[in-house]
């Protein structure tokens, strides 16, 4: 009983406060270790809009968040975060590309590049298979599959039917797979998961791209 004793004290005594220290410890390094990544990250989108002539600000200065919020099919989680903005325009076209953040426990992030386009658009979604159901074989009997590799989701038929063309298909073929949500005058495009400098020159064209691709169904000649 009391060599039992004994070793309850020596837990209560040296391991306990070893094993807090050790907690605060780690603690103190995870937040050190989010916080470089932060300034990396900042640093890292500041110096692209450099090179691509664009303005750069950490903050939302656009309120894109709010934008987003307004347009519920955007996110599954629309009370997210907004940082480290890159805007300009290109084309007439207003361009911004910005981290999103969202604000449950896995605290997840995604490189989102929004196009605000000059005629409103028919709302859709164009999402990206996995590979489990790519693997499967349902795409092929499924209507809602576009080129082997997406689904579409769109109330306009008459529109998806134009739009969603074998010109767009083999588009899509030749570059990584993007969702893609439209609704009003806003087009935007993310892969879920924050993007280097070179991912992000990428996104941009597959953007710009794909506007290209559809801008003759949004606008028809004459418009």
């Amino acid at each position: 009983m009391i060599a039992i004793l004994a070793i309850t004290n020596i837990i209560t005594v040296v391991l306990l406060p070893a094993v807090i220290l050790a907690g605060v410890i780690f603690f103190l390094y995870s937040r050190k270790l989010v916080s470089s990544h932060t300034v990396y990250r900042k640093e890292e989108m500041r110096v692209l809009a450099l090179r691509i002539n664009f303005q750069f600000n950490a903050k939302d200065v656009l309120g894109v968040r709010e934008r987003i919020e307004a347009e519920k099919r955007f996110f599954y989680n629309n009370n997210g975060s907004v940082e480290n903005l890159i805007y300009g325009q290109k084309n007439g076209i207003d361009v911004v590309l910005f981290d999103y953040c969202y604000s449950d426990l896995q605290k997840q992030s995604l490189t989102v590049c929004m196009l605000t386009v000059p005629s409103t658009v028919k709302a859709f979604t164009l999402e990206p298979l996995d590979d489990n159901e790519m693997e499967s074989g349902k795409a092929a009997e499924d209507e809602s599959i576009f080129g082997g590799k997406y689904r579409v989701d769109c109330q306009d038929r008459a529109f998806a039917e134009r739009a969603f063309n074998d010109d767009l298909a083999d588009f899509l073929a030749r570059r990584r797979r993007t969702t893609v949500l439209a609704q009003g005058n806003t087009m935007i495009f993310h892969r879920d998961k924050l993007l280097s400098t070179r991912s992000s020159f990428s996104i941009l064209d597959f953007a710009f791209g794909f506007h290209a691709k559809t801008e003759p169904v949004i606008r028809p000649a004459g418009k």
